[in-house]
């Protein structure tokens, strides 16, 4: 039986890389325009996070569709999340976005 690859988190956690099945939420979450547009948002918060009235007023849409695309985003563990006082702050997940780059290659060498 072939052994899969596996993806280790700076953590040392690490992640079968079966990228049509397990993965595909994953790539889902990420490859809709509008979360890569949050995505580049939250990333240029720098250290301190993006909050959800910012990414709203950027992108002219109502605070419950925003809402509806970081729950996708948080469940795919590309943004986390802490609170300020009432705000929820979002940043990105490095690691992830790590895992994504490696199922991208795994992808373009099982393509070939």
């Amino acid at each position: 039986m072939k052994k899969q690859p596996v993806f280790t988190y700076g953590n040392g956690n690490t992640l079968e890389l079966n990228p049509l099945k397990k993965n595909a939420k994953l790539l889902r979450a990420f490859l809709h325009p509008l979360r890569q547009e949050f995505i580049k948002t939250i990333a240029k918060s720098k250290d301190k996070g993006c909050a959800v009235s910012v990414l709203c007023e950027k992108h002219n849409l109502p605070q419950v569709e925003v809402s509806r695309h970081l729950a996708i985003l948080r469940q795919e563990n590309l943004v986390t999340v802490t609170r300020d006082g009432k705000s929820r702050l979002y940043k990105p997940n490095y690691d992830q976005f790590a895992l994504l780059g490696v199922l991208a290659r795994t992808l373009q060498i099982s393509q070939k």
